[in-house]
């Protein structure tokens, strides 16, 4: 089930649609190195009906580069071990190279992600499948991490433009 346009899970604003899951298309290699390829595709039963809640988002092109701030939104934990918010949030994080994000965390980081992060701002638990975005392109997809908000360790996300050949010949 996915429930689109909605900013508050405590209480229904009627601006919510619910739609089942046809099909989950998990991509080829995910499960054979540990955190890699961390992203899947949902065909929906039916079609989401666009309006000023519900909107599409745009893909990057293929293994395009990003810096500078993204924001990244969920329902996650704003600290970890606490509970999740029922209101969507969202934060501005700064985009860290390939090669800081690798000394960070050696052979588990990959071509397959990218991180970002800002003094003690992060996704948390509960975020994962959510979405990085920078000027209203999809950046990344809200995978792991260390903690949440930890200095020194930046949360990780799937690279979407690495996916984007996958992407469209699935879609």
């Amino acid at each position: 089930m996915v429930v689109a346009g909605e900013h508050d899970l405590s209480e229904k604003s009627g601006d919510e649609q619910t739609v089942g899951v046809q099909k989950i298309i998990m991509y080829e290699l995910y499960g054979t190195k540990r955190n890699s390829y961390d992203i899947c595709l949902l065909k929906l039963e039916s079609p989401l009906k666009l309006n000023d809640k519900v909107k599409t988002i745009t893909l990057p092109e293929k293994d395009e580069e990003f810096t500078g701030e993204a924001i990244v939104s969920g329902w996650g934990v704003r600290s970890f071990g606490s509970s999740t918010s029922p209101v969507l949030r969202a934060t501005n994080i700064t985009l860290i190279s390939f090669d800081e994000c690798k000394d960070k965390y050696g052979r588990q980081f990959d071509e397959t992600m990218i991180c970002a992060g800002s003094l003690g701002k992060d996704s948390c638990q509960g975020d994962s499948g959510g979405p990085l975005f920078q000027n209203g392109k999809l950046v990344g997809i809200v995978s792991w991490g260390v903690f949440c908000g930890h200095p020194s360790y930046p949360g990780v996300y799937g690279k979407v433009s690495k996916f984007h050949d996958w992407i469209l010949a699935h879609n």
